[in-house]
């Protein structure tokens, strides 16, 4: 296996050359380069990335963090945001939070000690952590953490006032919202606030139901529906998360509530599953590859030490209409 020196020796050129010219750095004549260049080609050599990535200062990996990747959304957003960093030839390290928040701060341990060169975080931030007092690159997505921490997210009003006049204009008098806990720094619940508000000014009646602290997904549907079965009665419209909408709608139609003929229902997200429900389920989609690749093109930038103009990036969403209204 060739090494540097090889190369060097047989472009005629010292090895502190050879590595200006794989690395980019100082100035070096194109005859030079071409020599090299041509000398790497014939000895098939493979310039060590690690040492590369020392001399960068960088380690060419980018966390992410999620909070539970049995979600459909996260496994998306991963999946955009994995390829993203791919193409700019970044590596991803990934964490899952689930009930452990002691996840995220070895992370950013991880982050401090240079393991990695950024974090792209989708989870909330435990109190004990400080982001503004790191320093370092860090993106949030639907999160607000601190001053100086960029944050990318839907916009989640329009995406409520979506949901809200497909229902209204659908006939509907008494409609009901489920939807999870979450902490003042997000920016998903908005959603649900702007719902209401479109609701109520059209004399619509609004009932909210909070499900929980936990983020919803398929194992908490049964659970949530049986919990709150009593709401349904009387009620003509429902709008929640896909996954909630999807775990409820089965359990409606067992109980023989026709959708949508005698409930409509919205859902949230616009996860590609949804399409194969029976009835497809009509729901306000947020556009993650883009949200993937605003999150990725921040955090390089930051790495680059480019100067971030837009510290709150907000991706449109639309809506798909399906059977369920």
């Amino acid at each position: 296996m060739a090494s540097i020196r090889d190369v060097a020796i047989k472009a005629g050129v010292g090895i502190g050359t050879v590595s200006r010219a794989l690395n980019g750095s100082g100035y070096i004549s194109d005859e030079t380069k071409q020599k090299i260049m041509q000398a790497v080609e014939e000895l098939n050599y493979k310039p060590n990335e690690l040492a590369q990535n020392l001399f960068r200062n960088k380690s060419g990996f980018i966390g992410i963090v999620v909070t539970n990747l049995s979600h459909p959304f996260m496994a998306s957003l991963v999946k955009h945001v994995e390829n993203n960093l791919y193409t700019n030839g970044y590596k991803c390290m990934l964490c899952e939070v689930g009930d452990n928040p002691n996840r995220i701060e070895e992370f950013v341990e991880m982050l401090q000690r240079n393991v990695m060169d950024g974090i792209i975080c989708c989870a909330d931030i435990p109190s004990s952590i400080s982001l503004a007092e790191i320093h370092r690159p860090i993106v949030m997505i639907d999160r607000y953490v601190a001053e100086g921490i960029p944050c990318v997210h839907s916009d989640h009003k329009r995406g409520g006032e979506l949901a809200a006049q497909a229902l209204l204009s659908a006939g509907c008098k008494n409609v009901i919202y489920f939807a999870s806990s979450a902490t003042e720094r997000g920016y998903s619940m908005d959603r649900y606030r702007r719902f209401a508000e479109v609701c109520k000014q059209h004399k619509c009646k609004v009932t909210a139901i909070d499900a929980g602290s936990k983020i919803l997904n398929f194992q908490s549907g049964p659970t949530i529906w049986k919990k709150y079965i009593s709401h349904f009665d009387g009620i003509d419209g429902f709008f929640t998360a896909d996954v909630i909408a999807a775990a409820c709608m089965k359990m409606l139609q067992k109980k023989g509530i026709k959708i949508p003929k005698k409930l409509k229902v919205v859902g949230y997200d616009g996860l590609d599953f949804t399409r194969f429900l029976t009835p497809e389920l009509t729901t306000v989609r947020q556009n993650v590859p883009e949200i993937a690749k605003r999150s990725v093109d921040t955090v390089i930038r930051m790495i680059d030490g480019k100067k971030i103009e837009e510290m709150e990036q907000i991706v449109d969403v639309t809506f798909r209409k399906g059977e369920s209204i």
